[in-house]
């Protein structure tokens, strides 16, 4: 589920006036302070009987976890009220597990001029928009006074599978509709924590370590966008705790310059000259043995794109043998570009297809790093349609 939206009313946006209204402004003390187009009101029944008084929008990001620390922020205490409390605690209420701070109800519930010296003073309010401070606030506020420990969850509700804590799968964000299944065994904080941008303070080799996890877990060249959408029942959980800790992508482009440098200084897109996470050799899925986790991601994707494929076919009167062979096209996977013997032997298997005028396809590491873009070029070059199916 995303937004929150109570069906005991219609929408309307908070501080807007019917049209045909006017707006009525006055200065405040404060420089650049004005009241809002509708009064606030004076107390937590006239923010009820409002049809949009209460309305509540979770972050399109989803949920945070809730830190108890942020219920000691002294700028927010030193205004907050017990009709404040009572505001959270009769919206809890009404909502339930739905529930999730309405911020525009809480500016209304407070002297102008008093929020407004706040959002001043306050000094996250510098670092992050000052309603991520105050929902912050009141979701920890909410839990620290026990306002949440009645809340009656529905009939789907369960128990995380990483942190433990309840949740609904139907409070998902629509964002994961189109993500793995496999999410709605996680809470909406984990979900969150595995989709920030990443350690800012990550070292080179952490980096390092991240990128072979990741490979070894997806069991192919990840992505450097790698998302959601590559959860699988079985490395679920790994990959989630995985993605906790990943490394803020701006840190990779300072240590390596590039995802593709990163890949090849892990040893991920070489072939076969550095053990892999599982060794020099894997496995692909139809039981062909392939010499790097490029070549086992090739294989994997002919596969399972239902394409008949042979490994180590001897070209036409040589000795020397392709990578795949299927559909009558000779598929090479050149890993090593930039070792000297290496494209020596590239340029001799591109002559010899040149001279027996047979039909090749040419691979190279920039070629793999993208799942989506490989299959595209697989499909072109060995489907008759261009297509698949």
């Amino acid at each position: 589920m995303g937004r929150v939206v109570s069906a005991r009313v219609s929408f309307q946006p908070p501080y807007c006036r019917p049209a045909g209204k006017p707006t009525k402004e006055a200065s405040g003390s404060i420089p650049g302070t004005s009241k809002c187009p509708l009064e606030a009101p004076p107390t937590v029944d006239a923010l009820f009987e409002r049809p949009y008084g209460v309305l509540s929008f979770p972050p399109d990001y989803g949920r945070p976890r809730i830190n108890l620390e942020a219920a000691n922020n002294k700028y927010i205490l030193s205004w907050w009220s017990g009709a404040h409390d009572e505001l959270l605690a009769r919206h809890i209420k009404r909502d339930g597990w739905e529930w999730w701070p309405s911020t525009s109800a809480i500016a209304d519930l407070t002297d102008r001029e008093v929020f407004t010296r706040w959002k001043i003073d306050d000094p996250q309010c510098l670092d992050n928009s000052w309603a991520v401070v105050l929902d912050t606030f009141a979701r920890a506020r909410a839990l620290q006074k026990g306002l949440l420990s009645n809340v009656q969850w529905p009939p789907d509700a369960r128990n995380c599978e990483l942190c433990g804590e309840k949740f609904s799968p139907s409070t998902r964000h629509p964002s994961l509709t189109n993500a793995s299944p496999q999410t709605c065994r996680y809470c909406s904080a984990c979900i969150y924590e595995s989709r920030r941008v990443g350690n800012r303070h990550a070292t080179k080799d952490e980096c390092l370590t991240y990128v072979r996890r990741l490979t070894e877990l997806l069991g192919r060249i990840p992505n450097a966008d790698f998302d959601l959408a590559g959860l699988d029942e079985k490395n679920a959980s790994d990959l989630l705790r995985l993605l906790h800790s990943k490394p803020q992508f701006s840190r990779i482009i300072d240590h390596f310059g590039s995802w593709l440098a990163l890949l090849l200084e892990a040893g991920i897109l070489e072939d076969g000259t550095r053990k892999m996470p599982r060794g020099t050799q894997c496995l692909a899925r139809d039981g062909h043995v392939c010499l790097s986790i490029a070549e086992k991601m090739i294989d994997d994707l002919l596969t399972e794109m239902g394409i008949s494929h042979e490994k180590e076919v001897k070209y036409p009167n040589s000795k020397l043998r392709c990578d795949f062979f299927a559909n009558s096209v000779y598929i090479e996977y050149f890993g090593l570009t930039g070792n000297a013997e290496y494209d020596d032997k590239t340029k001799e298997k591109l002559s010899l297809g040149k001279r027996l005028r047979i039909k090749m396809l040419a691979l190279y590491p920039e070629d793999v790093i993208q799942y989506s873009d490989l299959r595209k070029k697989l499909a072109k070059h060995l489907l008759a349609s261009g297509d698949e199916g």
